[in-house]
């Protein structure tokens, strides 16, 4: 549809946080949808490359423009490891795994790297970038969570990890500007 931009995401939160910026849009002809298309992944060094390749794909696949999301996590004692391979690392460590890696490291300091790219169906794209800074907490045993890079990471600011912060803190965590940069972007072109 021509008047309209997906999000693509299968994240209804997700897509929950973007529908309320998308409600300052001044461009009122314009409609902000959920976009269920799974685009391809490729495996890249940074956030904003992944992002903003599943962007111009999946524009290119619907013909409309769309908004595309991918987040990383980088440990800077670890040369930035996982970076955009956060997934993997959920899936394949758990907390203590993390906890052991980082046994000897003075330098605790990390950071989830958020990468929003909205792209047209000509290939044209633009990616947002928000970081959210932090430390891994320095602890012998850490309960199994969810997430691990969640049980593991406290937000500068904040006293407890992500793990054990309930929604409302968490918003608090994520809320950044990055939503209303893309809003505003999208209603200047």
């Amino acid at each position: 549809m021509k008047n309209q931009i997906s999000y693509i995401t299968t994240n209804d939160y997700k897509f929950k946080l973007a529908a309320a910026a998308f409600a300052g849009l001044k461009r009122h002809d314009l409609k902000l949808v959920q976009g269920m298309v799974e685009t391809p992944e490729i495996q890249a060094k940074t956030v904003e490359e992944v992002a903003a390749f599943s962007a111009i794909w999946a524009a290119k696949q619907l013909g409309h423009p769309v908004i595309t999301s991918d987040v990383g996590f980088m440990i800077n004692c670890l040369n930035g490891f996982p970076g955009p391979f956060i997934k993997f690392i959920n899936n394949w460590l758990r907390p203590n795994d993390i906890m052991s890696i980082m046994r000897d490291k003075q330098d605790r300091t990390a950071s989830f790297v958020g990468a929003f790219a909205y792209a047209t169906p000509k290939g044209k794209v633009k990616v947002f970038t928000a970081i959210t800074t932090g430390k891994i907490i320095d602890t012998q045993n850490i309960a199994d969570a969810g997430w691990t890079i969640d049980a593991v990471f406290i937000p500068d600011g904040q006293s407890m990890t992500l793990a054990e912060m309930n929604e409302s803190d968490k918003n608090d965590v994520w809320s950044s500007n990055i939503w209303q940069e893309v809003v505003e972007y999208v209603d200047n072109v």
